[in-house]
């Protein structure tokens, strides 16, 4: 069973609400220590009408449950 926690687009307004999501994600993650894998994804943050591609560590998982 594979079960695939993702963000979208954010803006300003919407990344801290995403950073608390991906704290609760990154908690669940170090709770379940079982996990075969536990990846880094690829956020799109919209900054002032520019695009930044960041890696945001806790945000995005693809966690494969065992």
């Amino acid at each position: 069973m594979t079960l695939l926690i993702h963000g979208n687009q954010i803006d300003q307004n919407s990344l801290k609400t995403q950073l608390s999501v991906a704290a609760v994600v990154s908690l669940s993650a170090k709770l379940n220590q079982g996990l075969d894998d536990l990846k880094e994804a690829i956020i799109t943050v919209i900054n002032s009408g520019k695009r930044q591609t960041t890696n945001l560590i806790g945000s995005v998982y693809l966690l494969k449950m065992n």
